[in-house]
């Protein structure tokens, strides 16, 4: 059965039993600590949700967090199901920089602008005491 961790685990619901579904569902859920600390002092429940439900349920597959990895994993090596992970998560760019000390002027106001293949990003920060900061543009941005 194929397993893609991606920015979630996905998992194709024509593999899985309705019961196995249900489990995968109830393994990415707990129990929200304010509603209990609110009905225990008697306030209004309304609006907030007694579990925190952190599973997707798509049409075709499941997506779960993918901190619930290992246990994903043990859960169906229980139900004796064979995995197969496909690792389809992005690496991202790497971006060179180089810092200059500070007994360059100070800038106020650095706008750094990255353009590839995807579009321009713009970081912009307002730190106090940064020096020139220069980009090599052939270099790939690790995420």
């Amino acid at each position: 059965m194929p397993l893609v961790l991606a920015d979630q685990i996905f998992i194709s619901k024509s593999d899985l039993s309705q019961s196995l579904t249900n489990l995968l569902i109830r393994l990415a859920a707990f129990q929200n600590p304010e509603f209990y600390k609110a009905q225990a002092m008697r306030f209004s429940v309304w609006n907030k949700p007694r579990i925190i439900k952190c599973a997707e349920n798509f049409p075709q597959h499941i997506g779960l967090p993918r901190g619930y990895r290992k246990a994903v994993l043990a859960l169906l090596e229980d139900n004796n199901i064979r995995v197969d992970v496909q690792d389809k998560r992005l690496t991202g760019f790497k971006v060179s920089v180089i810092y200059l000390p500070p007994s360059f002027p100070p800038v106020q106001l650095v706008r750094i602008s990255f353009v590839f293949s995807l579009g321009k990003i713009t970081v912009i920060t307002k730190l106090p005491r940064i020096s020139r900061l220069l980009i090599s543009r052939e270099e790939r941005f690790w995420c």
